[in-house]
């Protein structure tokens, strides 16, 4: 496709290249598809061409991943061997992992939070922006941007991060350099999915993403009885998402009360049935 004009490359051509391609995984399909849409939307608009052939090609299915949080045993055991593991500057890699234990954050937020969004008299942390591929994209309006409250753990996390960087970089988690230089680790995971790995190895624990940091909060809030609609606020969820998304997790000792209602209900019916009978 590199070697056509944009205006010779139809719907047929797209179609073809998508289907001939030895897709890795779903989501590296949809991803390029993604891309590539966009920048035949961009030249539609720069009226370079008059329509978008990726415009047609049909949606890719993503199967829905199961989520797999870990229990807070296994969390802290991760975040302890994390600190065994790391020395010097390093350490800020598991100040990283404790902090995305504890808030619930999307590793992408953490790694792109700034000192200036940090309260720490008043334990919040504001979410404006998020490493996406490498790149920080800022989040300006209110429906993406979000106030966090911290815990003392969180907090704890901070007070071992800020020696290790507010000195010498914006960004809490950054693991080196300074100025410009400290903004390095925004371009890849390498360096915390390395410690990541080791630490799962390590502990025999099986395999889990990053990302799993944030069920894991999730699913600990829940398991805990705090208030959904506090929890939602906290990751950037709606509440119908967050019960949704975690509902196997939702339980309380109330739950088999709550459940004798219905025969209650039941056994009222039967009553009112035979005083009419």
């Amino acid at each position: 496709m590199a070697d056509k004009p944009m205006d010779k490359v139809t719907p047929v051509i797209m179609r073809k290249i998508v289907n001939d391609i030895q897709w890795t995984s779903p989501v590296r399909r949809k991803n390029a598809i993604r891309l590539v849409t966009t920048i035949f939307t961009q030249a539609v608009r720069d009226e370079l061409i008059t329509r978008n052939p990726a415009a047609s090609i049909p949606a890719t299915r993503v199967p829905k991943r199961d989520l797999d949080p870990f229990t807070r045993p296994e969390a802290d055991l991760m975040i302890s061997k994390l600190y065994e593991l790391t020395s010097g500057l390093q350490q800020i890699y598991a100040s990283f992992f404790e902090f995305s234990f504890y808030t619930g954050m999307r590793p992408g937020e953490a790694m792109a939070l700034r000192w200036a969004e940090v309260d720490m008299r008043k334990k919040t942390a504001r979410i404006c922006r998020i490493r996406i591929y490498g790149k920080i994209q800022e989040r300006t309006k209110t429906k993406t941007s979000r106030e966090v409250l911290l815990n003392d753990r969180a907090i704890k996390a901070l007070e071992k991060a800020r020696p290790l960087t507010a000195a010498r970089s914006d960004y809490v988690f950054a693991p080196e350099g300074s100025g410009d230089r400290s903004e390095l680790f925004i371009r890849s995971e390498t360096g915390p999915k390395r410690y990541w790995l080791s630490a799962l190895r390590k502990l025999g624990i099986r395999h889990r993403r990053m990302y799993d940091t944030r069920h894991t909060y999730a699913t600990m809030c829940l398991m805990s009885g705090m208030n959904p609609a506090f929890i939602a606020a906290q990751l950037g969820h709606s509440v119908q998402v967050l019960l949704s998304t975690y509902a196997k997790w939702i339980s309380s000792p109330s739950d088999w009360a709550e459940l004798e209602k219905l025969d209650k209900i039941e056994s009222g019916t039967k009553t009112v049935r035979e005083n009419h009978q």
